[in-house]
């Protein structure tokens, strides 16, 4: 197979040095190999090369942190767990006694979280989609910290802090992030077959919206349970804990539940009168969209603080 190569290579060779010009153009790209073989030359030796063990104990810590401890604690999060956001910043950490004391391992509140004797609290704690660290990696940290936490160099400190690998997102994640994608598209169906549905109440004439009542109500409640589902999740993923997170999931899933309440009455009660069937349905629509507004206002309090009305 080399032979076979080598030989169209020498007749393409050949092919160009026959042609005006060939021969200046075969020597340009001669040239251009050597330099390519001449940079690699030199280059390659020093790839080699071992790092200092300062930099390897801060790099190797570095992505210790990047793996397990990030998904809480990185700073892409809007409100980090614990309020700690700065996990991939190893120079901040290491001038902060609170989280690192630089010679003293056992007094640095990095090691003392993930070499806790209680599984439940320590880190990455067991609802965590992270893995456990294993004990070379704890010690690779604990090397770290008792090395004086540095960063081994100059070099390293100006990679280390923008060096953030991008790893494939878990399916759990993907859903997640869709919740800002759906959430406002039920909302707008429930708006709609409230309502068409009190239209319907009001006159008699309006009978004809009962089929936009059933739509809207069967592509919201679809809607609904897909953006309650993926909320709750993005709470976790994103790193929300206070209490507005708390409200916003519960009203979610109450106005998901409102929602399969409305539909499941809507196609139940074909025996009623239709004013009576209509006035029932714009009722739990009318507490629906109460619900409704009140978790997208724990949302605005989430996403934008609580100063956002004003």
């Amino acid at each position: 197979m080399a032979r076979i190569v080598w030989r169209r290579s020498s007749r393409e060779a050949r092919a160009k040095s026959s042609r005006p010009g060939g021969a200046v153009a075969l020597g340009e790209e001669a040239v251009s190999r050597w330099l390519v073989f001449f940079l690699l030359a030199v280059a390659c030796p020093t790839l080699g090369e071992p790092l200092p063990e300062g930099q390897r104990l801060a790099w190797e810590s570095y992505r210790i942190f990047q793996n397990h401890c990030a998904e809480c604690h990185g700073a892409h999060l809007k409100k980090p767990k614990g309020g700690f956001g700065s996990v991939l910043d190893l120079a901040a950490m290491s001038a902060n006694p609170d989280y690192v004391v630089p010679g003293a391992p056992e007094r640095s509140e990095i090691y003392r979280s993930i070499t806790d004797a209680d599984p439940e609290t320590r880190m990455p704690p067991p609802e965590s989609d992270a893995p456990p660290l294993a004990p070379e990696q704890i010690e690779t940290v604990r090397q770290w910290i008792a090395g004086g936490a540095g960063l081994g160099g100059e070099a390293l400190a100006a990679a280390v802090p923008v060096v953030e690998v991008k790893e494939a997102r878990s399916l759990r994640e993907l859903f997640a992030r869709l919740h800002p994608l759906v959430v406002h598209f039920p909302i707008g169906l429930l708006i709609a077959a409230c309502g068409a549905s009190g239209l319907w109440l009001a006159h008699p004439r309006f009978h004809w919206l009962e089929g936009a009542v059933r739509w809207s109500l069967w592509i919201g409640l679809a809607g609904a349970v897909v953006a309650a589902g993926s909320g709750w999740l993005d709470a976790g993923v994103a790193g929300y804990s206070d209490d507005a997170v708390f409200y916003h999931r519960w009203l979610g899933v109450a106005t998901a539940s409102l929602a399969l309440v409305a539909t499941a009455l809507f196609e139940l009660s074909h025996g009623m009168r239709a004013r009576r069937r209509a006035f029932l349905v714009f009722c739990i629509l009318l507490v629906t969209l109460i619900v409704v507004t009140l978790a997208a206002h724990t949302g605005g309090l989430l996403v934008h603080g609580a100063d956002y009305l004003w």
